[in-house]
């Protein structure tokens, strides 16, 4: 049993054992929950590619003022700007979870300790170790660093940047986040960087792959979802060249699967040996170019084999449920009232939408501060979500407010919960756990809110009626 049974650093398994009598893609381990499902946030900016302004200006090298310098050119060594990575850094540092676990992917391991030092730089934490670099040149250093991130009781390091070292064999099922800031040269290495997201853990209902240099086109390939191979040789790197005698690739041509060749000596595309480039531009951007930079991003997601924008993953997915109520005022009022509400989610569940599968696409769009019914708006009627904690500060100022002393406490006791849990706190079932926390019995509840039993159960309705079509 084997993960990757063909790799570079050991023999052609198939060939050794022949071929496997069963197989099982990453694709059918999400689809069966086995692994976590990941969305993927692409970014386009104006400095992706390179042209020469004037205002720029030239540290060193010899610019070539006509060439359009590609994320190939960046990769490669031939040029260098630090405010594209610094751009880059406060981007997804803007977008991620601060205390979510992230592994970023850099070019080499120079460019790793750079990109470490732009994370702590900008930085929401005051740690000082709240980004490591773990590469092969850092030792034992790197890996009780790496230990300490696989750790899941602790929250130091966060983030970790690396070129190729934690590509693969690296279990930390906590990590939340992947981002890629180097081309991804095949496609065992993408699936294995993107595998380092996929292990299971509590409270964790996908991860988020930010992609800064297009790798996520990989996903487009046949590949993707099969296992990768040299259709001529059967092995992965090829092998092809290694059995023809004496054979030297031309220039350029690579290797027969269509990947450049690595270095022979450090075993890194680009090569990591110690030296200077030779000729590496480097640039400093003028002061009004970069200020100007600016970031577009576009969310996908999976749909079957496709990857695809968030809005058409929606419609897709989920395009049957404003066949349940008749409009949006219909909507609200089943959700505003707790048996109605029950029964709504029970006829969604039967016809396939059940609660875990509508969280976690609340979770994907991150609404989890905002109900349910945010979730269900968003997807019938496109409307604006509004967090749990806005709207009881919204019912609290046009309802609870005005009554009197106890059954404003009373209030505010649910509303907390609800502000902290979500609707699951209003079901019929947690009335008599209000009134045991509040009251201790309900004798002393009727005494000090001075109703009924049935008028207990009426203003716990009514709360409830308020906080949705109130807000």
């Amino acid at each position: 049993m084997t993960a990757t049974p063909r790799r570079k650093d050991n023999a052609n398994t198939y060939a050794y054992f022949g071929n496997p009598v069963y197989s099982y893609s990453l694709k059918q381990g999400i689809e069966d929950g086995f692994l976590v499902p990941f969305r993927v946030e692409v970014s386009t900016s104006n400095i992706d590619d390179y042209q020469y302004r004037e205002g720029d200006i030239v540290k060193s090298g010899d610019i070539d003022y006509e060439k359009i310098y590609s994320e190939s050119d960046f990769y490669n060594g031939r040029i260098q700007i630090k405010e594209r990575d610094e751009h880059r850094v406060q981007e997804f540092l803007n977008k991620i979870d601060p205390d979510e676990k992230t592994i970023i992917f850099c070019a080499t391991q120079k460019h790793a300790m750079i990109v470490r030092d732009m994370v702590n730089k900008h930085k929401q934490r005051p740690a000082s170790n709240y980004c490591e670099r773990v590469t092969a040149d850092d030792g034992e250093v790197g890996e009780a660093m790496l230990r300490a991130f696989q750790d899941n009781e602790k929250m130091l390091p966060t983030i970790l940047t690396t070129s190729y070292k934690l590509s693969t064999g690296v279990d930390a099922r906590n990590v939340r986040n992947i981002v890629l800031m180097r081309p991804i040269q095949n496609m065992v290495e993408f699936k294995q960087i993107i595998g380092r997201g996929t292990r299971l853990f509590d409270g964790k209902y996908y991860f988020t792959i930010y992609d800064f240099v297009g790798a996520s086109e990989m996903f487009k390939d046949p590949d993707w979802d099969g296992d990768t191979y040299c259709p001529v040789c059967g092995n992965w790197p090829c092998t092809c060249m290694k059995k023809i005698p004496d054979a030297v690739p031309e220039e350029g041509e690579g290797d027969k699967a269509g990947d450049p060749l690595v270095c022979p000596v450090c075993g890194n595309l680009p090569c990591t040996c110690e030296g200077p480039k030779t000729n590496t531009v480097e640039i400093k951007l003028s002061t009004g170019r970069k200020l100007s930079l600016e970031t577009t991003w576009e969310q996908k997601l999976f749909y079957g084999d496709e990857l695809i924008g968030l809005d058409d993953y929606v419609k897709k997915l989920f395009g049957r449920i404003p066949e349940f109520f008749s409009d949006a005022d219909d909507l609200r009022e089943k959700w505003s009232n707790p048996e109605t509400r029950e029964d709504l989610l029970k006829t969604l569940d039967e016809a396939g939408f059940a609660e875990d599968k509508l969280n976690l696409l609340r979770n994907m769009l991150k609404m989890q501060k905002c109900d349910l019914l945010d979730v269900l708006e968003y997807i019938a009627y496109n409307s604006t979500p509004i967090e749990r904690a806005k709207r009881v500060e919204l019912v609290k100022q046009q309802y609870v407010d005005d009554l009197n002393k106890e059954q404003r406490e009373f209030d505010d006791l649910i509303l907390e919960y609800y502000a902290s849990n979500g609707f699951k706190e209003l079901g019929t079932d947690k009335l008599k756990t209000f009134i045991n926390i509040k009251f201790n019995s309900m004798r002393d509840a009727k005494e000090r809110l001075q109703m009924s039993v049935a008028d207990i159960r009426n203003h716990y309705f009514e709360l409830q009626r308020r906080l949705y079509l109130l807000a």
